[in-house]
């Protein structure tokens, strides 16, 4: 089934040609813009919709096919070929359109023709992501490739947080690919180290208590940008396919998670009007007493 507009993938370039079915007298020049706009809307209550909210231009190119010379006009006739490119790819409520203007001198009217486009881009990280994270051992050596973070401890707010001294506590490493950047669908590969110096026992029984989730945040600005509307949707769970916990006090594990669906996901953001943001975000819960949170930003681009 075809598409009712002219459709183009990622940093796709538009080519064509504004040919004259006849001449045209007094032309002063002829220019080619492409501009894209995005359309933000905002609920009051989760009920109330307010379309047209904010209207905001993300991007203008502009080309000259023809020009007179200074203080002049001229016939423009025949084919003008063109050939402009998309920037690097956005995709939400945001419409292109290329727009042909012809200016013609004195009181004669001016000619415009505007295209509405199709922009949909599908494609790869510029730097594939690495297939499978290395286990973590402590003191091995850090690899450009590979983001280490350690997650840090909270507890609930009537709980005693004296009664634990920071040496008691699990260590707790995430590593993951680095640049965090994955295409829609892909699958990330992640793995956790758990190092329970002074609890042996412990390293094991919170190998149970991981989850680890890739999570959607919409934000969008309203009121002139003085507040900030935020919602979460989990998008996908982690699934555990190996725990190593063969050295005492130490448990190895290696997770696969998935970027959503193929197409479907996509991070991106209009400065101060509407954004969407991924993140993983992992929790740990060894006992009602305790929690380790650690909440990672992430980009998964839909290509």
């Amino acid at each position: 089934m075809g598409c009712s507009s002219p459709t183009y993938g990622l940093d796709a370039m538009i080519s064509g040609v504004v040919k004259f079915r006849k001449a045209c007298n007094y032309v002063v020049e002829m220019t080619l813009t492409l501009r894209g706009a995005v359309n933000t809307s905002a609920s009051q209550h989760a009920t109330v919709a307010i379309p047209g909210i904010n209207k905001t231009q993300l991007m203008q190119k502009k080309m000259t096919l023809f020009s007179a010379s200074p203080c002049r006009s001229a016939l423009a006739q025949g084919e003008f070929p063109f050939n402009i490119q998309f920037p690097p790819g956005i995709s939400a409520d945001v419409t292109y359109s290329l727009q042909v203007d012809i200016v013609r001198k004195g009181l004669r009217r001016h000619e415009m023709v505007n295209v509405p486009l199709l922009y949909l881009p599908k494609s790869r990280p510029y730097t594939p992501p690495l297939c499978n994270i290395p286990l973590l051992h402590p003191g091995s050596s850090r690899n450009e490739r590979v983001k280490i973070i350690d997650l840090s401890a909270s507890w609930p707010a009537r709980s005693d947080t004296c009664s634990a001294s920071q040496a008691d506590l699990p260590l707790i490493s995430l590593a993951l690919p680095s640049p965090a950047c994955f295409a829609s669908g892909d699958t990330i590969p992640l793995s956790i180290c758990i190092l329970c110096p002074y609890s042996p026992a412990l390293a094991e029984l919170l190998t149970y208590n991981i989850g680890l989730f890739l999570i959607r945040r919409k934000k969008t600005w309203v009121s002139a940008g003085r507040q900030v509307a935020v919602s979460e949707q989990m998008v996908s769970r982690a699934a555990v396919f190996l725990v190593d916990g063969s050295q005492e006090g130490t448990a190895h594990l290696r997770l696969e998670l998935r970027a959503g669906e193929h197409g479907r996901e996509c991070s991106w953001q209009v400065d101060k009007t509407v954004a969407v943001e991924h993140a993983i975000r992992v929790v740990v819960r060894p006992q009602s007493t305790l929690r380790i949170s650690h909440l990672s930003g992430m980009r998964s681009l839909l290509r």
